[in-house]
């Protein structure tokens, strides 16, 4: 994203002798005959599968066309621009993250290399050279508010009270059409409900603002993290999962969504504990207990 253009609201500024190493932390690893980077940040398969198809349809929707063994053909144009996959190019240099590639996926976390077969595409500039991914100077903006993000809540807020109206429609519309060169939502759902609405306003939220640190706020606030609305386990504790990629012996690819290891998030996890130092300064603070918090001497539940 070019720096400080319409889109952008509120933006943390960055310039070439006032930078950051994000490429170092966010890039692949090997790039060409370089070792450019740390990986530190890597999609999720979950994040991959949120990604709708060409046709705007979800994967797992009947009529997306999902081809499960090419599975990164016919996707959005957000898929290709935020996330880099098994022979995928970076920097002009053919990237590939299959068993005994050159950015093969590492499960036992013994070295830098994808833990989940893919690197992080969004938020890095393709035109720094990867012998400079630590200088600490990369000098795009880190976007804290943005247009596409103030229709997304504007939408989820809408539906929330009023169902979705057209004034909901044409929010969400905005972005796929813009961002994701998707058609609208009644071209690909026809009439929705505001259930139906509310999974597609998470949706476009998790895919539109994918790296821009809004993912665990919204997990928090619509209060999935432990559990999901149906009971069935929640977003933290379900396991991190990636894909694993090797070659048969005619030279197709086998892909096997594999699971990394598993998460843990109790209810008390909502909150964070407040510090016994604080509720020590005043004694009345101590004494509160039961209330909308469910607080214990003071303390949030669960501490």
């Amino acid at each position: 994203m070019e720096n400080n253009n319409e889109e952008s609201i509120f933006a943390r500024q960055y310039g070439p002798n006032k930078g950051s190493s994000i490429e170092g932390r966010m890039g692949p690893v090997k790039v060409g005959n370089v070792t450019a980077a740390w990986g530190n940040f890597q999609p999720t398969q979950d994040l991959v599968d949120e990604f709708s198809m060409e046709n705007g349809k979800a994967i797992y929707e009947d009529g997306s066309g999902y081809d499960p063994n090419n599975p990164y053909v016919g996707r959005e144009k957000r898929f290709y621009q935020t996330i880099i996959y098994d022979n995928s190019t970076w920097h002009g240099e053919l990237i590939t993250t299959r068993v005994g590639g050159n950015n093969a996926i590492n499960k036992g976390y013994s070295s830098d290399n994808t833990h989940t077969g893919y690197y992080a595409r969004k938020r890095l500039n393709e035109d720094k050279e990867p012998t400079a991914y630590h200088d600490g100077k990369s000098y795009q903006n880190y976007i804290i508010y943005r247009y596409a993000e103030i229709l997304l809540s504007y939408a989820e807020a809408e539906n929330e009270v009023n169902g979705p109206t057209q004034d909901v429609l044409n929010a969400v519309d905005a972005v796929r059409t813009r961002s994701g060169n998707l058609p609208g939502v009644k071209d690909t759902y026809g009439t929705v409900s505001k259930e139906q609405m509310r999974d597609i306003i998470h949706r476009e939220r998790r895919v539109e603002l994918a790296f821009e640190d809004k993912r665990w706020w919204d997990i928090l606030r619509w209060k999935i993290a432990e559990k999901m609305p149906d009971g069935s386990a929640g977003v933290m504790n379900r396991p991190l999962r990636g894909m694993e990629i090797t070659e048969n012996g005619d030279g197709s690819l086998k892909y096997t969504i594999i699971e990394l290891r598993n998460r843990l998030f109790l209810p008390k996890m909502y909150l964070m504990p407040i510090p016994q130092s604080v509720i020590d300064r005043n004694s009345e603070i101590a004494k509160q207990s039961g209330g909308p918090d469910n607080w214990t001497n003071g303390q949030n539940p669960g501490y």
